[in-house]
Order: C-alpha cells, then structure tokens, then sequence
C-alpha cells in the first residue's frame, strides 16, 4: 500500500485550506524542497525494501503548482530509480485538476512509465468529492485504476473514504481506503490510515494481483517557520507473499 500512504500525504497537506479553496488561492508563492528516506522489514528471509528520494515543488497558490520528484527503489535486492512530475491547478472557484507522470530508466520493479490524472471537486462548504484515473505499464502487465471518494471536514478533523478499482491481466479487483486526520496546527496534522482489498504489486519475480490490508499512521509538524518534518510507520500484509513493517522519514525547507 506505498501508493495509499504517497495519496494519504497528498491529500493530508490540503489541511483545512481545501475547505477555504478561493480563500487558499489568495496565498503567497511558495517554494518547497524536500528528502525522504524509507525502510520496510519484510518477514521470512525476504531482504528489506529501502527508499530515498528528493522533491522539489513551486506553488503559485494551495491549488495550483508544480512538482519534481527524483528517487531510487530498492526491492528483492533489485534497484531503480524514478523521475516523477505532477501538476496542480484550478478549474474554476470549486474544481482542481491534478495530474501526474512518472519514468523509470531501469523498471525492473517499478512501471515503465506510468500517468494519471484526478478531479477535486468542492460539493459544498467542509464537503469534496475526488476523482483519479491511472495507468501504469510494466514490462509484461498493464495496469489501469479508477478512484473515487469523498472527504469531510469538520472542527479540526477531516475523513475521507476512497475505492479504488483495478485492471490487469483480464480481471478487475477492487480495494477500499479509509483516512481520519487531527490537524493541531496551521501545518501541523497527525492521521491514522487503514486499506483492504486487492491490488496490483511487484511480488519478487513479476506484477502480480494480491490481496492486501493495511495500517499506517502518518503526519507532518513544522519544526520551523521554513522547516518541517512528515513521516509514517505502518504494517502491511502483501496477500501470503509477506508481512511488512515500514517506517519513513522526511524533511522539508519552505521559502
């Protein structure tokens, strides 16, 4: 579920902005730099997956932006590394447009190449509906997801349910989502994640269709007003492939 918690830390720094989303446009520039470092303990004799990354990203406002993502993969003692790129920008006072690409040189074990694109809308105050389409081409599997959720904010809370169908190898599966956040500061927010289903994953020799559940707790805390840390530490059980256990770290600089 490395994709839930890449989405879960999307969504979570919207904060409460996203409730105020013509108020949040009105927000000053900004740029943003960041590493990430990753590491999961796989059970049985199965080596540990490893992660380290290097982001950078621009925002004109909270909903319109540019990012750049550079990372390295280390998974069943294979290696990769990836560029990733997405773009954000509103579609009008209530709607915003997300999209994203990534490449990967090697794609032993990540896609070859992969897009997507989603749709926020806000249904009413405190209320948002989300939208995605993903594709996803591996050497030997092409993989196609459609997500769709809703999201509530309240007080100083938000809960946001997703599902999330999947396509490959002639079959189509499906999965769920479930997020509930505390935001305890202008930047600052702390939420618990949970999944189950089935989804697409690389299992040590091919793309394969598992079953999966998942628990993460993720945040972020500014240290700073330039500087701020978000992090995660879940457990993931990968059908009867493997149990894993994962924690990951991440620092960024604002200007």
């Amino acid at each position: 579920m490395r994709a839930a918690l890449a989405r879960g830390a999307l969504l979570a720094a919207c904060a409460a902005a996203a409730c105020a989303a013509r108020a949040a446009d009105e927000a000053k520039p900004e740029t943003r730099v960041g590493i990430s470092l990753g590491h999961d303990w796989l059970s049985g004799a199965l080596p540990d997956f490893r992660e380290q990354s290097v982001q950078f990203e621009h925002r004109w406002s909270r909903r319109h932006g540019v990012g750049v993502d550079l990372g390295r993969t280390e998974r069943f003692g294979l290696r990769d590394t990836r560029v990733a790129l997405r773009y954000d920008r509103p579609l009008g006072e209530r709607v915003t447009l997300s999209a994203d690409a990534s490449a990967s040189p090697g794609h032993q074990i990540l896609p070859r190449h992969a897009f997507g694109a989603g749709l926020q809308f806000e249904l009413a105050r405190a209320w948002l509906l989300h939208g995605r389409l993903h594709h996803s081409a591996y050497d030997g599997a092409t993989v196609n997801q459609a997500s769709a959720g809703v999201e509530h904010y309240f007080s100083d809370f938000s809960a946001i349910a997703l599902a999330h169908s999947t396509r490959a190898f002639g079959r189509t599966v499906g999965s769920a989502e479930l997020r509930f956040n505390y935001y305890y500061g202008e930047r600052d927010a702390i939420g618990l994640l949970a999944a189950a289903g089935e989804e697409a994953v690389y299992a040590g020799s091919a793309v394969t269709l598992s079953r999966v559940r998942a628990l993460a707790l993720i945040g972020r805390h500014a240290i700073s007003p330039h500087w701020g840390v978000n992090y995660s530490v879940g457990r993931t059980r990968q059908g009867n492939f493997y149990d894993k256990n994962g924690v990951h770290l991440g620092l960024q600089y604002r200007f």
